[in-house]
This record gives C-alpha cells, structure tokens and sequence, in this order.
C-alpha cells in the first residue's frame, strides 16, 4: 500500500457527452514515461483528431502519479502493472462512476498496461489500443531501461538495485526525494541516453 498516494489525471469531454457517449479512457494507460506531461498526450484529442471530446468523454492519467521519484515513502513499495490497473480501475469507477468505457489507449508502459486491463478487466471496455509496447517486457528491454535507470539514479550518486528494483544508496548515504538540481542533471542524463535509441 502507499500511504497519501496520488492520481494523476485530466480529463476532457463535457458531463453532457459522460452521459450520452461511451467514455473513452486512455486513463493511466497513456503514462508511457515518467517525465511525460498530461499535456503531451493532446496530439490524440481534438475535434479534427483520433479521439474527438464532442464524443467521448476522455480521461488521461500519467506519469505524474506518485512514483518512487516524487514520493516520499522510502523504501518506495514494490508495485507492478496489476497494482496500477487495479488503482486505475478504482479511479474510474468510485471516482467517475464509469462501469465501461470504449477503449483503453496506452504507449509504451502505458501499452503494458492496456494489456493488463484485457486480462484484469476484459470485459470493462470493447476494445484496447496499445503501442509501442508488449504484454510481456523482452530481456532486451529490461537490460535498455536497467541502462537509462542507472543514468538517472547517478545523478543522485545512487546505484541500481538491479532490474525491476529501486535504488541502492551508497555507503553513508540515504535515498531521498530529488532535487531541483538532481532533476534537471537526471533528465539530461536520459536525454542524452534516449538520443541513441
């Protein structure tokens, strides 16, 4: 459990067409990496775009959540993609009071995820729309984000716990929340590492 956990989202679509129209929710599904903003998921939504607001009720969720680099539980609990649709799933329900929606969108991790709601939850939506992702991550990938993992955590002089593990903080240091500075030094670090792919 993470104790004052938040859930990141926005929502576009008025109460109007929540009740005549399927909602459509990419929901945490479009969160595909942690620095990525609500915003830049727009190019979706849009009158003249794929998911029109005049249709569909549209929720977005993203990395802005709390995750292990914004929260300040530490050792921050193990969570996997099960935990997060089943947080997603609770968001939609008890919050929005959504029983079904139409689709279930995700890139990247959110793709994973978008996998996760067809076996967690099939028959929730109609259909799921993942890209850029798999149901299961590839050896390949894990050893690329256990690389671009390791190029952020340095910039708070932490190594890697190994794939799918948190940070291990070197002797006579402790993990903690970042700061402005180990920020902009991590996601310079990652641009420089994502350049390449």
């Amino acid at each position: 459990m993470i104790r004052k956990a938040l859930s990141s989202f926005i929502r576009r679509g008025s109460q109007e067409v929540r009740k005549t129209a399927k909602s459509f929710a990419p929901c945490a599904s479009l969160i595909a990496k942690p620095y990525v903003a609500i915003s830049d998921n727009f190019w979706l939504i849009g009158e003249d775009k794929a998911i029109n607001p005049k249709e569909y009720f549209i929720i977005i969720g993203n990395g802005q959540s709390s995750s292990p680099s914004n929260h300040s539980s530490k050792p921050f609990p193990h969570c996997s993609f099960h935990d997060n649709v089943r947080a997603q799933h609770e968001l939609l329900t008890r919050y929005f009071n959504i029983k079904h929606v139409r689709a279930v969108l995700g890139w990247s991790m959110g793709a994973c995820q978008a996998y996760q709601w067809a076996t967690q939850y099939p028959d929730f939506m109609d259909i799921i729309v993942p890209w850029c992702g798999a149901a299961r991550t590839s050896l390949h990938n894990q050893v690329l984000l256990e690389g671009v993992k390791s190029s952020l955590i340095a910039a708070k002089g932490l190594s890697s716990a190994g794939p799918k593990e948190g940070a291990t903080a070197l002797k006579g240091q402790e993990i903690r929340t970042w700061s402005q500075e180990e920020k902009e030094a991590g996601l310079k670090a990652i641009g420089r590492a994502n350049a390449g792919l």
